[in-house]
């Protein structure tokens, strides 16, 4: 009804389409580089370091058992107090390790002096066995010996009592020759 031909008409919104068209290709290409860039930062920042802290582990687990090997720290962040972390429990690590060690040694040495007074123990207690026998053999002889005097003790007072019958005998066979005599 009014006249105006299509094409001015829709010239503008043509012109708003190419615009909006570009605008968002503009948009979507900033969006992809913005996203490569977030991409390269958290490989750089996040991944890599993470990437690094695994080698230098599986280097330190693989390493025979080198426990004054370290991680480097690279980072103050959540990566570099994992690396601090770590490190700090290898130092605790090979402290024990280190006192384990020295209390091993201490053992050993305390085992040897342990051994030696046990063979001085030995020794000694096969000395007292040799004096003791030699105490019981002793004891044994001077018992014999005692049984011998005890046996001589009473031979003697079988002829004390002897003696004494005979001089009773003589004293009553000396008062009858006294009587006799008178």
């Amino acid at each position: 009804l009014l006249g105006v031909p299509t094409q001015k008409v829709m010239a503008d919104i043509n012109a708003f389409r190419t615009l909006l068209s570009k605008l968002f290709t503009g948009l979507f290409v900033l969006f992809l580089l913005l996203l490569l860039f977030i991409i390269f930062f958290v490989d750089r920042k996040v991944i890599l370091p993470i990437k690094n802290m695994a080698k230098e582990t599986d280097d330190i687990a693989r390493g025979e058992g080198d426990l004054t090997r370290r991680i480097p720290i690279s980072s103050k962040d959540e990566i570099g107090l994992l690396a601090k972390n770590f490190n700090a429990f290898l130092e605790k690590l090979n402290n024990i390790i280190v006192d384990i060690g020295r209390n091993s040694e201490i053992l050993t040495t305390a085992s040897l002096e342990l051994l030696t007074m046990s063979g001085q123990v030995a020794d000694n207690s096969k000395e007292l066995n040799g004096k003791s026998n030699t105490v019981s053999v002793a004891t044994e002889e001077m018992s014999s010996n005692m049984n011998s005097v005890a046996a001589a003790s009473e031979e003697i007072s079988t002829n004390v009592s002897m003696v004494t019958d005979s001089a009773s005998m003589m004293q009553s066979g000396l008062r009858d020759v006294v009587e006799n005599c008178e």
